[in-house]
């Protein structure tokens, strides 16, 4: 058994800490339902819904949301019929805002080789029929799908013409939750001169009404990252351009797309490149008024025999990135996470993030939201899929000039904050569930936890929308 991460005790009392990451303990998700390539969302309360493949052929895919500390019992979402197409490097993708969760995957060719999509109204209890968002029309692989906070959403997939001829990354939006999906417009439109590489996935990112569409081009071999931008609500993707500064030359399939988010007014962009010689995580910031990139940077990590499938999310100055690599003399693949609270493109802190399992893992996914990391990742181990969080502790996202008071550490039956007037508190377990939201709206506020089994949990102050306080605190019985 690999060596656990050791909890710090911190005592609450105002904003003179410095920003740390506070581990849960490894989580199973599932097994025995298979664990290709796990994607994860969080729907409403923060809930998280993680999609797999259950493997390849007529293996199904499957959804399992948290809940009271312990995830469902999977759920098959792709009919009788219809076969999924999944594997390490490609299968569903999911979505989430509010109760309305999303997946959409797509099929093999003995199936169609469309891409389909099922929605949850409930956060990922159940979900409606199937629909074709391709239309039984081209040859159509490698879906991807982004929300915004709107609730609209994004697919962006590789379609061809027959004989698999021309291929390019189209996007199709859709403004009624899924129900309908508009005609798909081209959005590599951008790249001239060249084709896209037919054989990596490409990744849709929504925010407002930007939309940024990441892909891998094909020049005679050569095989760079591609970023093209949308300003309109994905109506148009003008503005194109490639950010890969590597260069890579390389006949075979690369097999490895990439990832992006919208973090603090920039947009950052992840992807592995082999140009080196060894297969590289690498990481740059991205101007979606012109698709210049800034340079490029790599992950942290030993670099024994490769870094690949990384993944970025963040808020604010909090950023954090996953990928595998493998470690030559260990089981084989390992999770890594890069993490910075200053908001730089360099990210120099760096934690094992399957440091509890044995044997291998990979293809690791993660989300953020109000100062929560959300993990999901392969273990070949167990043949599963297991959830990890990490929670910002200390002081906030959002450091205010005001101090507020959390005491006392321990407590049994009651909590009592001091100048926290006028927020929102959220009490978080281990796993980073909501076990309280309450709000508060004077100076000085008891908060009874009488109720709650001894344990860890963090509370966090939310003032005008932002996180501005996270804190550590033990319940004793």
């Amino acid at each position: 058994m690999k060596a656990s991460i050791t909890l710090v005790a911190l005592f609450l009392t105002s904003y003179t800490f410095s920003q740390e990451l506070f581990w849960s303990t490894e989580t199973e998700v599932a097994s025995g339902y298979g664990n290709l390539r796990p994607r994860i969302a969080l729907a409403s309360n923060n809930v998280p819904v993680v999609v797999w493949g259950g493997g390849t052929g007529s293996q199904p895919v499957y959804v399992s949301r948290l809940s009271g500390g312990v995830f469902s019992t999977p759920i098959s979402v792709s009919p009788s019929g219809i076969n999924p197409y999944t594997a390490t490097w490609t299968g569903p993708d999911i979505a989430a805002k509010g109760d309305s969760v999303w997946v959409i995957y797509d099929a093999e060719l003995n199936s169609g080789f469309d891409v389909y999509s099922v929605t949850s109204t409930d956060g990922g209890v159940s979900f409606a029929d199937t629909v074709n968002i391709s239309g039984y029309t081209g040859l159509n692989r490698f879906a991807s799908i982004g929300s915004n906070v709107s609730g609209d959403i994004a697919v962006s997939y590789m379609t061809h013409d027959a004989n698999w001829i021309n291929p390019r990354y189209v996007v199709s939006n859709s403004t009624d939750a899924g129900i309908t999906w508009q005609t798909p417009i081209n959005g590599s439109e951008a790249l001239s001169g060249t084709e896209v590489c037919d054989c990596c996935p490409p990744e849709i990112i929504l925010n407002g009404s930007d939309q940024a569409l990441l892909f891998r081009d094909n020049n005679a071999n050569l095989r760079d990252m591609w970023a093209s931008f949308s300003s309109d609500g994905g109506g148009s993707f003008p503005i194109g351009g490639d950010v890969d500064d590597a260069d890579w030359l390389v006949s075979v399939c690369p097999s490895s797309g990439a990832h992006g988010a919208f973090i603090n007014n920039s947009f950052y962009m992840v992807w592995m490149t082999g140009a080196s010689g060894t297969s590289k995580a690498m990481i740059t910031t991205v101007d979606k008024s012109n698709a210049n990139s800034t340079t490029n940077w790599g992950m942290p990590g030993v670099q024994q025999g490769g870094q690949n499938y990384p993944r970025i999310a963040g808020e604010g100055n909090t950023i954090g990135v996953v990928y595998q690599e493998y470690i030559s003399g260990s089981p084989g693949q390992e999770c890594y996470f890069a993490y910075t609270f200053n908001g730089d493109s360099k990210l120099d802190s760096l934690t094992l993030l399957n440091a509890q399992s044995l044997g291998s893992q990979s293809n690791p996914d993660l989300v953020f939201a109000d100062g929560v990391f959300h993990f999901v990742y392969q273990n070949s181990y167990t043949g599963g899929v297991t959830y990890r969080t990490a929670i910002v502790g200390s002081v906030g996202v959002n450091e205010v000039n005001k101090t507020i008071s959390i005491f006392p550490n321990p407590a049994v039956n009651e909590i009592k904050l001091e100048g926290a007037s006028n927020s929102k508190i959220h009490i978080l377990n281990q796993l980073g569930e909501i076990v309280l939201s309450k709000n508060v709206y004077n100076e000085k506020e008891s908060i009874d936890c009488s109720q709650f089994a001894a344990g860890t949990y963090f509370i966090q102050v939310i003032q005008n929308n932002q996180l501005v306080q996270s804190k550590k605190v033990v319940i004793i019985r």
